[in-house]
């Protein structure tokens, strides 16, 4: 994927786009590879499911394909519409590949994702209940 290897090959543009280094990077899509066919299995064998599991387009992207966009979306909130650009698939693709891999995205992270979403609708002064001492 052309935008990858750009951006792999600046470490510091990296890093700011996606919010982790290149080496944390790696051990991510690690632990999502293991994580995703367990997490994907289980989402498509919901009750009352109407196609067959396995029915439908494929991804156009490899599952670090998917991990990049979604890493990008919730760090610098680049519009879906402006990813199409950057990834060469559709505004829909770009949105459905972010909604099937974050929950595993999030399962992977170390912070879970409740204290997560709790801690981004705080000002820095609110933080102090999550990480006592950050702000003197």
């Amino acid at each position: 994927m052309r935008v990858f290897r750009i951006m792999s090959k600046n470490a510091r543009a990296f890093r700011t786009t996606v919010g982790m280094s290149l080496q944390q990077f790696d051990f991510l899509i690690r632990d999502v590879e293991k994580a995703y066919p367990e997490a994907e299995q289980k989402r498509l064998d919901r009750p009352g499911r109407k196609r067959g599991v396995g029915a439908g387009r494929p991804f156009a992207l490899h599952l670090w394909g998917m991990v990049l966009p979604a890493l990008m979306y919730y760090r610098i909130y680049l519009i879906q519409d402006g990813m199409t650009h950057l990834f060469g698939i559709g505004q829909v693709s770009i949105f459905t590949n972010i909604g099937k891999i974050a929950p595993t995205i999030w399962a992977c992270l170390l912070v879970p994702r409740d204290v997560y979403e709790k801690a981004k609708k705080y000002t820095i002064e609110g933080l102090n209940e999550f990480f006592p001492g950050l702000v003197s």
